[in-house]
């Protein structure tokens, strides 16, 4: 299993909606069937075979308050578009969740330096969505605070770096899978 971890600030509205961008993007689940967060990515809706069932997305934040739902407007406008993230809960990022991480995609540089802070040295590869996904630009700003139009901006910002990244992502998942890594 190729295990990929969106990680954001509060894990209450970027990283839960690239989290179900990229379970929807791949096949998988994104309602309350999608797994908890000690076994992510596990669930498939409408009974359908995952398009990479051999890839499980989870999330987590730098400074998450454990247990939080995710923001109305992130769970509002990622339901407009199919994707149920209504049963998230947000996660503190810790050493033992990277350590069960092969991917880390953070949604901006302070995440991506946070995340290093705490990964080890034999730890997962950390990079932040737009450098995985080639683009230049500092990531995604946090819509917190910016109403509806800047949570709908920063949920296409997601969406278009997650639609360049998946070809690499599908590269790594399938290389994991014939290593056994």
């Amino acid at each position: 299993m190729f295990r990929v971890l969106f990680v954001c600030t509060g894990n209450s509205c970027r990283s839960p909606m690239a989290e179900g961008i990229l379970r929807l993007m791949i096949g998988q689940s994104t309602g309350p069937d999608a797994g908890t967060p000690a076994d992510p990515g596990v669930g498939v809706s409408s009974g359908k075979t995952p398009a990479y069932p051999g890839v499980s997305v989870s999330s987590a934040g730098t400074h998450a308050l454990g247990g939080e739902v995710a923001s109305e407007e992130s769970v509002s406008i990622c339901k407009q578009e199919n994707i149920d993230i209504s049963s998230h809960r947000a996660r503190q990022l810790t050493r033992e969740i990277l350590a069960e991480t092969d991917l880390v995609l953070a949604l901006e540089e302070h995440h991506k330096q946070a995340v290093e802070r705490l990964v080890t040295e034999d730890g997962p590869p950390v990079y932040t969505l737009a450098e995985f996904a080639s683009e230049s630009g500092a990531g995604v700003p946090d819509p917190i605070g910016g109403g509806v139009v800047a949570y709908r901006k920063a949920y296409g910002q997601i969406r278009k770096l997650t639609e360049k990244a998946l070809p690499r992502l599908q590269k790594m998942a399938a290389k994991s899978e014939r290593t056994g890594e």
